[in-house]
């Protein structure tokens, strides 16, 4: 269970989390909730589903995910009677604080231990000030390779100064949305 405000790269540690583990060679799927979460369990069996936002499922979708979790199990695709073993890792992600909205009803209990097993917390990148300029390079030097600017070395004093004095409210995805617009505009290194 991965908890963090928007944008706090709570999907990028779920793709982390399978990739440096026994799961690496299997499937990652994102959850698409247009298809029913069994069928994506099974479909994800050997790898990892992320289940983005689990605090919108619905109680029914909610019950189902509980049952999958405890029998490890979902219906045969051909014969419903019968129930097919699963092995497949699934990450959860929220911005919501999922224990109030146990409280409430709103989130299934029995649902919330089940996933609690594990939980990291992702702090907000103001927060994290003595990874920012880590944070900040590994982001860089990702966009330059996907916009094929390996010229790209790194940033200006002036451009760190005016990194390290903004809040970012917008997290890691904002801190990338900016690089990336530099990056596109940069002409020298």
């Amino acid at each position: 269970l991965i908890y963090g405000a928007s944008g706090t790269g709570k999907s990028a540690i779920a793709r982390w989390l399978h990739n440096h583990g026994p799961r690496a060679g299997g499937v990652f799927l994102t959850f698409d909730r247009r298809t029913p979460i069994q069928a994506q369990i099974a479909a994800a069996q050997g790898g990892t589903l992320v289940l983005s936002e689990i605090a919108e499922l619905t109680l029914g979708e909610q019950n189902l995910l509980r049952e999958v979790l405890s029998t490890r199990s979902v219906p045969h695709p051909i014969d419903p009677a019968l129930r097919m073993l699963v092995n497949t890792r699934i990450v959860a992600t929220t911005s919501h604080f999922l224990e109030g909205r146990a409280q409430t009803g709103l989130f299934s209990n029995e649902l919330l231990k089940a996933l609690n097993v594990f939980r990291i917390d992702m702090p907000r990148l103001e927060q994290r000030t003595e990874e920012f300029e880590d944070i900040t390079t590994g982001i860089l030097r990702e966009i330059a390779h996907d916009l094929r600017k390996d010229h790209l070395k790194g940033l200006s004093g002036e451009a760190w100064n005016q990194l390290r004095s903004y809040s970012w409210p917008g997290n890691l995805r904002e801190l990338r949305n900016v690089l990336k617009f530099a990056a596109v505009r940069a002409s020298g290194s």
